[in-house]
């Protein structure tokens, strides 16, 4: 490059000395053997190739960066050109930390809205940690205030996300306008509660013990779905104006726009189309010709508009083909459900209508059926969690003593007084533990007094159904692990009470098809002339004194008065101490009950979560 090109962009800038500037930070950063190139409108950049790691240096950007266009609305900067270009290079050496970590890889074929939210989070982790330098850390604020938009509420909620979480992680005191749903997500994320215990997990990712591997699992946890959520309501409010669902190339210029202002010109297009511009007759970018981040943003906003409006005929088609797929999604489900309904009705004995609310049981809960074989899973493998301190592998900048493979980064260090990576910090690893596990027998008591008769037994039939179902389900997954887990040691029991009682699935491991459908059938016929509870109680008063090593759960199901209330009381006074009972009771007519675990439900239909909630509640008490 020319002097006069230099003197073009900036009077008083040393090409050789900006060079040595990011060798210079590349050591502080522990960074050796870097290719820098200086190329005015190249774009600051840094590349990962086979012959080593360069970085593109752009004054040209470094000026363009240092101000907005519009002066009168947020001011001139008080940052220089050279203190922009360090901010910059910096940055661009947070990438080249990522490229050498052993687990980096190169992604193949990105979709664009995902290769732009990994983009905002490894860009926001970067340009935190990058504060630890001192001189960062004091100009920071100025630099990114004055380049970063603070008005959000113009652009897609999902990218008001990722722009929302950048500016205020980076930013110590951020002004952002943003929509209020946006707000509460990133509220949620720096106050996340896991027990006990409240996790900024902003300052989680970007703390510098994170590594790159952890940074991806975490945001793919915590922040991806929040992203996708939005990104699929982005999509439905276009929809929803008559505007196509097709992919998401109206929001790509959103996303390149925001490439282009952090990284530089070159990623908009190649030399060719460089050309193109010039053969138009269109100026070519020039100092000053663009302006910050928020006008840029605003263009690209525009331009994905009119795009959008271009395209409203083909999104209108796509959105009647996928209301025609939909119908046809809906008429193969309906197909599969009598299909199995079938298969149902053979192997439990079922009439063809039963059979078939069955399904539909079977249909309506599987979310919660789901939920208890997750909690029957975890009986499977017990186990406790054991953090223990260890010294990390790899080398850092930060630790608590020499990296016993580092000597030679120690000399460099004390030769040039940069620091390197030469330190082991000290880190938490969790270890399971196997914990004893005596096993566990869950008891359902279902009323069949004529008062539940209806929606009252449907549910307490499903709620019967939910809790085979779920340990079934169960058993199935760890059959399918290959001897990774043992088959959970729990065994269920049904027992109906009215005017008698009956046990219609019995203590077992896995209840036969015979008997799931009779416990199906019988619970919905409601018709008993009374309802006494002791005769059931009974039965699980002997099941644990037979096997007093073995945890029971009894949940009882009722909607009224037992006529045998005293002597039911005193039975469950009987109890082991491995046996807890927990009494639902229907409505909020009943003011006696026969345990101290007992709850009023007023709808029927959240039985079968109350079942869920009371199996998660034994792996707590229990510290499984």
């Amino acid at each position: 490059m020319s002097n006069s090109e230099i003197e073009s962009i900036q009077p008083n800038w040393d090409q050789h000395k900006l060079e040595q500037g990011v060798h210079q930070l590349g050591l502080l950063y522990g960074i050796r053997g870097l290719e820098v190139v200086t190329q005015p409108g190249g774009g600051w950049s840094c590349a990962k190739t086979e012959h080593g790691l360069t970085i593109t240096v752009d004054p040209q950007q470094s000026v363009e960066g240092n101000g907005v266009e519009s002066k009168a609305e947020v001011g001139p900067s008080t940052v220089s050109p050279e203190v922009t270009s360090l901010f910059i290079a910096a940055h661009e050496l947070g990438h080249a930390n990522d490229y050498l970590d052993p687990n980096w890889r190169k992604p193949v074929k990105p979709e664009p809205a995902g290769d732009f939210f990994n983009c905002l989070v490894d860009d926001t982790v970067i340009d935190k940690r990058n504060r630890r330098v001192p001189v960062l850390d004091a100009n920071a604020d100025a630099v990114y205030s004055h380049q970063m938009p603070s008005d959000l509420t113009e652009l897609p909620k999902h990218v008001q996300l990722m722009y929302g979480m950048r500016i205020g992680t980076v930013i110590d005191t951020p002004a952002i306008t943003m929509d209020n749903k946006v707000a509460e997500i990133l509220g949620s994320l720096r106050e996340y509660e896991k027990g006990d215990q409240v996790f900024d997990i902003m300052d989680v990712i970007t703390d510098p013990r994170t590594t790159l591997v952890e940074r991806r699992r975490i945001a793919d946890k915590f922040i991806r779905p929040h992203f996708e959520a939005l990104l699929e309501q982005d999509k439905q409010e276009h929809s929803d104006k008559g505007e196509s669902d097709e992919g998401e190339g109206r929001f790509e210029a959103v996303y390149e726009q925001y490439e282009d202002a952090v990284h530089g010109h070159q990623h908009k297009g190649d030399s060719e189309g460089a050309d193109s511009q010039q053969e138009q007759g269109q100026p070519s970018d020039k100092p000053g010709d663009k302006g910050g981040l928020a006008e840029q943003m605003a263009k690209a906003i525009k331009q994905a508009t009119q795009e959008q409006e271009a395209q409203n005929e083909a999104r209108a088609k796509a959105q009647s083909n996928r209301t025609k797929t939909d119908s046809t999604s809906e008429e193969q489900r309906e197909a599969q459900l009598s299909e199995l309904a079938g298969t149902i009705a053979a192997e439990m004995h079922l009439s063809p209508g039963d059979a078939e609310n069955y399904v539909r049981s079977l249909d309506k809960w599987t979310p919660t059926i789901k939920e208890v074989a997750d909690v029957f899973m975890k009986l499977a493998a017990p186990a406790d969690i054991i953090m223990s301190p260890r010294y990390r592998r790899d080398a850092h900048t930060e630790g608590v003593r020499l990296h016993p493979r580092t000597m030679a980064g120690v000399a460099l260090q004390l030769a040039t007084d940069q620091g390197q990576a030469i330190w082991q910090p000290i880190v938490r690893e969790a270890h399971r533990q196997e914990v004893t596990f005596g096993g566990l027998d869950v008891h359902l008591l279902v009323d069949v007094s004529g008062s539940m008769a209806g929606s009252k037994a449907q549910c307490a039939a499903d709620t019967a159904m939910c809790l085979i179902e779920g340990l079934q389900l169960a058993r199935h997954k760890v059959a399918r692990t290959a001897g990774q887990y043992h088959q959970p040691d729990v065994r269920t029991q049904i027992i109906a009470f009215g005017s008698g009682t009956e046990v219609l699935s019995p203590l077992s491991y896995q209840p036969t098809g015979q008997q799931k459908g009779k416990t199906y059938t019988n619970l919905l016929e409601a018709d008993s002339s009374s309802t006494l509870v002791n005769g059931a109680l009974q039965h699980v008063k002997q099941a644990a004194a037979a096997k007093p090593k073995r945890d029971a759960i009894a949940i009882i199901i009722s909607d009224g008065h037992f006529g045998d209330h005293a002597a039911a009381t005193q039975t469950v006074s009987e109890m082991p101490g491995t046996a807890y009972i927990a009494h639902l009771v229907i409505g909020g007519g009943v003011q006696e009950f026969i345990s101290n675990n007992h709850e009023v439900v007023g709808n029927p239909n959240v039985l079968p979560g109350k079942l869920h909630g009371v199996l998660a509640d034994y792996i707590r008490r229990s510290k499984l």
